[in-house]
């Protein structure tokens, strides 16, 4: 490089920096929030965003628990994170339904079947035995192998940030700071070889998993729901939408000694939580109730 282009060269990549930097494209993105997990299904509008005057009366009163225990009915699977809203677009009544995110696709466990509307001697197939739905733009279709790879690549890059945040975390860590390995399972011990290690609630404290969360957070939803369900009184029963209502309205998904979440699997409960619901529920026994009431009025 000549001694003449060299300010050429140095005063075309500064203006180039100059003009990246002003890029609504490279320099807002890192400002933004996440994109919200999950999906929005529009009921009343057709796929161009125009309202078809149906009524959406008889979804916006439908019971939650209702829709809940049919999701489980048809893929085993108990799935409560979704809202119900009423909307309007012009003078037209809509129904947006809010639906959240899973780490794992639902299959669907038995077919779905309606009457033929034309013929009511006939059935019609809605969803088969095995499949599993996608978004594909304005529609829910069976899933492709396409559709499974890009679940999979999006959970393997959620699961990358987490790992690169943590590994950001020692490079950036202050100079003389010392990083731990600690085993999965640990317990309490008199042996002199053991890492001491202290337990707080200090939020900015190191977090260590201390115990085997499978032995500590043994429970699945349909457990808890089914041994509180033991401990209530006779004929007062609770559902997953129930469960789903209290957890949101007491903030049980920020209760670390309540819930345990792992990078694929659902969420799994401690026998704590059990115990505390029952203890909550002795003190009113309303408690059902309003977190039902509570939570339509969070949804809002």
């Amino acid at each position: 490089m000549s001694s003449t282009s060299a300010p050429r060269v140095l005063l075309r990549n500064m203006f180039d920096a100059a003009i990246a930097s002003a890029q609504p494209a490279l320099c807002v993105p890192p400002h933004l929030p996440e994109p919200p997990r999950g999906r929005l299904i529009v009921v009343g509008a057709g796929n161009l965003g125009n309202p078809t005057g149906a009524d959406v009366t008889n979804l916006l009163s439908l019971d939650p628990a209702k829709v809940t225990d049919r999701i489980h009915k048809y893929t085993e699977t108990s799935f409560g994170d979704f809202e119900m809203r009423a909307a309007q677009k012009g003078d037209s009544n809509l129904a947006i339904i809010l639906v959240g995110a899973v780490l794992i696709p639902m299959v669907f466990a038995k077919p779905g079947q309606y009457q033929d509307p034309t013929d009511p001697k006939k059935q019609k197939t809605a969803f088969g035995q095995g499949t599993i739905f996608f978004r594909h733009g304005a529609k829910s279709e069976p899933g492709t192998t396409d559709d499974i790879r890009q679940a999979i690549d999006r959970r393997l890059g959620e699961i990358r940030k987490e790992w690169i945040g943590g590994v950001r975390k020692v490079v950036e860590a202050p100079s003389g700071s010392v990083v731990s390995v600690l085993p999965r399972d640990i317990g309490a011990s008199s042996s002199p070889a053991t890492v001491p290690i202290r337990v707080t609630d200090d939020p900015s404290a190191p977090k260590y998993q201390v115990l085997d969360p499978n032995k500590t957070h043994p429970h699945k939803t349909r457990d808890v729901i089914a041994e509180i369900n033991k401990r209530l009184p006779i004929g007062y029963k609770i559902n997953t939408f129930d469960f789903q209502c209290l957890r949101k309205v007491h903030g049980v998904a920020g209760r670390p000694d309540f819930v345990y979440r792992n990078l694929w699997g659902s969420a799994q409960y401690s026998q704590s939580l059990i115990d505390w619901v029952m203890e909550e529920f002795a003190r009113d026994s309303d408690l059902f109730t309003t977190c039902r009431a509570m939570h339509k009025t969070l949804g809002k």
